[in-house]
C-alpha cells in the first residue's frame, strides 16, 4: 500500500519550478520580440509603473506556486494516512499473532497439566496395585500397610474427584480400624498367655477377631484389581491432541 502511494505521487515542486522557468524563458523571449527605445523606458520607469509590471508579472508565478503548495500538501497527506493505515494493518496481524501464541500458549500449559495430574494418577493407580498385591499376601493389615494406603488416600484428594478420593478415604479407614483391633486382639493374647485373661476379655477378644475379618473382607473387595481398574481406570484418558479454543469452538 505504501508503495502504491509513493508510485502514484508527483513531484508537484519539481513540474512547478519548471513552468517557472518557462515561463521566464517566454516573458525574456517576449521581451526580445517586443524591444523598447530608452527613450519609452526613460517615459515608463516610474515606481508605480515598475510595480504594477511586476506586480502582473510575478502574480501568476505566485498563484501557481500556492496551487503546488496546496497539491503538496494534499499528496503529503495522502500518503501520511496511507501509511497510518500500513501500520494499522501491521499492528492487525502482530495482534493476532500474539493472540494466537496465547491461546496455543494456554493450550500447551492445559496439556502439560493433564500430562502432570496423569503421571500422578498413574502413581497412585501403581500404589494400589501394590498394596492389593501385599495385602493379599500378607492376609492381614500391617502398620506398613495402613501407611501405604494412607499415603495413597492423601494424594488422592489433589489429583482425582470426590468418587475416588472419597472411595481411598473409606479404605484407609476401614485399614486403620482393623490395625487398631489387631492390636488389641495382640494384648488380650498376650493377657492370655500369662494366663490373666477374663471371661469378659475372652469375649472381647473374639469380637474384635471377627470383626478384623469382616473389615479385611471388605478391604479386599475395595482392593480387587477389578474394583481398582473400574475406579481409577476412567481418570486414565488422554486427550488425543491438543485442544485450541477459538471463537468459541475447539479445534
Amino acid at each position: 500500500m505504501d508503495t502504491d502511494h509513493k508510485r502514484r505521487s508527483v513531484d508537484w515542486a519539481g513540474l512547478v519550478l519548471v513552468l517557472t522557468v518557462a515561463y521566464v524563458v517566454a516573458l525574456w523571449s517576449a521581451h526580445d520580440t517586443m524591444r523598447a527605445t530608452p527613450g519609452e523606458w526613460a517615459e515608463h520607469l516610474k515606481m508605480n509603473f515598475l510595480g504594477d509590471t511586476l506586480s502582473g508579472l510575478f502574480a501568476p508565478l505566485a498563484f501557481l506556486w500556492l496551487v503546488a503548495a496546496v497539491l503538496i500538501q494534499r499528496q503529503e497527506l495522502a500518503l501520511t494516512r496511507g501509511e497510518f493505515a500500513a501500520s494499522r494493518v501491521v499492528m492487525d496481524k502482530q495482534a493476532a499473532a500474539a493472540e494466537e501464541q496465547t491461546r496455543i500458549a494456554l493450550a500447551s500449559a492445559k496439556a502439560n497439566y493433564q500430562l502432570a495430574l496423569f503421571e500422578k494418577r498413574i502413581h497412585v493407580y501403581n500404589q494400589l496395585n501394590d498394596i492389593a498385591y501385599e495385602l493379599h499376601t500378607e492376609g492381614s493389615v500391617t502398620r506398613e500397610l495402613m501407611r501405604k494406603i494412607r499415603d495413597a488416600a492423601e494424594t488422592a484428594r489433589f489429583v482425582f474427584g470426590d468418587d475416588v478420593s472419597g472411595w481411598l478415604a473409606d479404605v484407609s479407614k476401614k485399614s486403620s480400624n482393623a490395625l487398631r483391633r489387631q492390636l488389641r486382639i495382640e494384648r488380650l493374647a498376650t493377657r492370655a498367655n500369662e494366663r490373666m485373661l477374663k471371661k469378659d476379655e475372652v469375649e472381647t477378644q473374639h469380637k474384635l477377631i471377627d470383626e478384623v475379618h469382616e473389615i479385611e473382607m471388605q478391604l479386599y473387595d475395595d482392593l480387587s484389581s477389578k474394583k481398582i481398574e473400574a475406579m481409577i481406570e476412567p481418570h486414565l484418558r488422554l486427550p488425543v491432541a491438543i485442544e485450541i479454543e477459538r471463537d468459541d469452538k475447539v479445534y
